[in-house]
């Protein structure tokens, strides 16, 4: 009801603007705002147009389609979480000042939606536990297609898949999930999985890396372009996927930020209250527009909503794959007093600038993690409210301001052509998705020859994959790319070839670019080799390991993939693998072998099937520092600093932590036997005024 109020004030609102057609507003933030030497940040959407903004796309026309995840933490107990009172709404601006003037609610009555991308012509979005495409056309939405029903079961909305990424491969990624989607030429969806990426937020480099993050690290990311998984594999991700691509965890805000969920440990704030490292970082981009001066093409933005700022993040490429520092040490690229100034995405526009979601809330923290500490912060400077603010903000360079929007659903086939040579990235992401959706075979002989002459490397990497895309990916053409190619277009066709099983026109060639000197040629030669069956794949990966015994990342990229065993377990209680999927399973894996530089694995753990009240003290209180898990020693920054606690969770009582326990201790092949409710009552007793977590040497 507080919902639908809400909104019929919005609409009375915007009837009032679209009448009057006011000027865009000055920013409606209090407080101090400070953005890097040059730029300038532009409103382009604010309460009432928009409510809790989290997950923005556009169409080929420039029209803003954004999630609202409003009923993400209302209060301390999440208790309008199950409600349908998330929405979609698709916003434009008419008449070109940069304002959006009309809102539209396109989907309502969601729950909790937080991924959306624009393809076919319509939206795919994310409401867990499903993934839907609807089409759009004339503005309306028409009959919704379930794409995938279990495309987030179980964990919660701080660990379930999100992104909906649409790459240069043409699959659709997400972060926190290990499967990729696309849809075929009949209009068939397709689901495959692939290596398991990120927390929240997806993005890719013009090489085709994808990049991601979790909320401890600002960058993480791959070292070669996307690959399958094998289903059935064991699949553990080699040396080029999964990396810390920017190790520098520092920040410098500069508002005391004391409501952090952890901000009891003396780490993570300075003596001024301020936030030392990471803690919620987020929705990342990598900027390829064409309206910033050069030196920031490629940098990365990423969103810090606890700390109220946003980092720019220089790329570097090494023999050993990409790197990325601060831009400033020091100094972030936009930083806010303003508590409630919560930036959550940021996205390339297709203007040519970056377009940031600020969620405007004062709680960020799920209420299954959430500490007494943070409850207390909660409650003194009561940010609970407001609940009705969103902001979506333009980052403009003032020298070359925004570029005019283009039509491109006017745009001729050969037109779409020819944008893939055009220095934005987003026109040319767009002019290749639509060329393939209108299959536009017709253009097969200057895309050819633009996979082949292009000058610029991206532009031959866009020309091969709409190839693919149309399929009209020639194996000779692939061939030619590998002899006569730059090496990041090398290196994309022998992926291509792999996904295609191309073998008779590649085989020749493997030696020549197994002495190629590029890194990334040899890596991808690795993953092409490390799919082929039969005695060919053998000998080629039995030559290619004696050829680099040095190159650990391409020795591991060449295992093939191996069957995964039976599991071998007693579970006795499916409420418990419930439970283990909504609060622990996102930092140590659904199989609890543990997530890189997130913790340890749980599988084999002797803190697991050990005496099972030190196992209830590090789940009721959580735990911090380095620890050693089956002769193996984790500690920070490769694994999180802290991990939360459950105690001062509502719902985690006696009855469901004893589910949960006797879960742990009885799969995977443990057998330490279950714990009643009445053992986790007792213990609890004897902790019950501590709020510090526990640390290795104290248990």
């Amino acid at each position: 009801m507080r919902r639908q109020i809400l909104w019929q004030a919005s609409l009375a609102c915007l009837v009032l603007a679209a009448c009057s057609r006011p000027a865009p507003p000055a920013l409606p933030e209090p407080g101090t705002s400070i953005l890097e030497s040059g730029f300038r940040a532009e409103l382009v959407a604010a309460e009432p147009q928009t409510v809790a903004p989290v997950a923005l796309t556009f169409d080929e026309d420039g029209r803003m389609y954004v999630a609202e995840m409003y009923g993400f933490m209302t209060d301390t107990l999440g208790s309008e979480e199950h409600l349908p009172s998330g929405r979609i709404i698709r916003l434009e601006d008419r008449d070109g000042d940069g304002f959006a003037e009309t809102s539209d609610v396109l989907l309502d009555s969601l729950v909790l939606p937080r991924a959306l991308l624009w393809a076919w012509g319509g939206l795919l979005y994310a409401e867990p536990p499903a993934l839907w495409f609807v089409p759009v056309q004339q503005g309306r939405p028409g009959p919704r297609q379930l794409i995938d029903s279990a495309y987030a079961v179980g964990g919660n909305v701080e660990h379930q898949p999100n992104g909906l990424f649409l790459a240069l491969d043409n699959w659709i990624y997400n972060a926190k999930g290990e499967y990729r989607y696309r849809r075929d030429s009949t209009g068939h969806w397709l689901k495959e999985r692939t290596d398991f990426r990120g927390q929240w937020g997806i993005a890719q480099d013009e090489a085709g890396r994808l990049m991601y993050n979790d909320n401890s690290n600002a960058l993480l990311g791959d070292w070669l372009p996307p690959r399958a998984v094998p289903a059935g594999s064991l699949a553990p991700a080699p040396a080029l996927y999964n990396r810390r691509i920017a190790p520098d965890t520092l920040t410098w805000p500069i508002r005391p930020n004391t409501g952090i969920n952890r901000g009891y440990l003396p780490h993570m704030l300075d003596s001024a209250g301020r936030l030392r490292r990471f803690t919620s970082v987020s929705g990342v981009a990598v900027y390829l527009g064409d309206r910033y001066p050069e030196a920031y093409r490629g940098n990365i933005f990423v969103p810090e909503p606890a700390g109220n700022f946003i980092r720019r993040l220089i790329p570097a490429e090494t023999d050993s794959g990409p790197s990325a520092r601060p831009a400033q040490p020091g100094t972030e690229f936009w930083a806010s007093t303003d508590e409630r100034f919560r930036p959550v995405t940021i996205c390339n526009g297709p203007d040519g600038t970056l377009y940031v979601l600020d969620f405007h809330r004062g709680i960020l923290q799920h209420k299954t993690y959430l500490t007494s500490y943070l409850r207390g912060e909660i409650r003194k400077r009561n940010l609970t409210q407001p609940l009705d603010q969103g902001r979506i903000y333009r980052i403009v360079h003032a020298q070359s301001g925004r570029r005019p929007l283009l039509r491109l659903s006017r745009a001729s086939d050969g037109e779409l052509a020819g944008y893939l040579s055009y220095a934005d990235g987003w026109l040319r992401s767009q002019a290749q998705r639509l060329l393939i959706e209108r299959r536009a075979h017709g253009q097969a002989s200057a895309l050819e020859s633009l996979a082949l002459h292009a000058p610029q490397a991206v532009t031959r990497l866009h020309a091969l994959w709409t190839l693919e895309g149309l399929g009209r990916l020639r194996p000779a053409l692939l061939a030619q790319l590998c002899r006569q190619a730059g090496p990041q277009t090398a290196a994309h066709a022998l992926l291509a070839a792999a996904q295609l099983r191309v073998q008779e026109e590649i085989l020749p060639l493997a030696d020549t670019l197994a002495r190629h000197p590029a890194p990334m040629v040899r890596w991808a030669l690795a993953v092409y080799a490390s799919g082929l069956e039969g005695a060919a794949g053998h000998a080629l990966r039995t030559q290619l390991a004696a050829r680099w015994p040095q190159d650990h990342a391409a020795l591991q990229a060449l295992a093939p993939p191996q069957s995964a065993a039976p599991e071998q377990t007693s579970e006795p209680s499916e409420h418990g693998a419930l439970l283990y999927t909504r609060w622990c399973a996102g930092c140590h894996a659904p199989d609890g072998r543990g997530v890189a530089y997130a913790a340890p694995p749980l599988r084999g753990s002797e803190w697991v099937q050990g005496p099972p009240e030190r196992l209830i003290r590090i789940l009721l209180h959580g735990m911090e520092g380095p620890v050693a898990v089956a002769g193996v020693r984790y500690a920070p920054p490769d694994i999180q600093p802290s991990m939360p606690g459950l105690a001062a969770n509502p719902e985690c009582t006696d009855t469901e932590l004893a589910a949960l326990v006797s879960w742990l201790r009885g799969s995977w092949g443990h057998e330490a036997g279950e714990v009643p409710a009445e053992f986790i009552r007792k213990v609890r007793g004897q902790h019950a005024g501590r709020t510090a977590p526990w640390r290795a040497e104290d248990l």
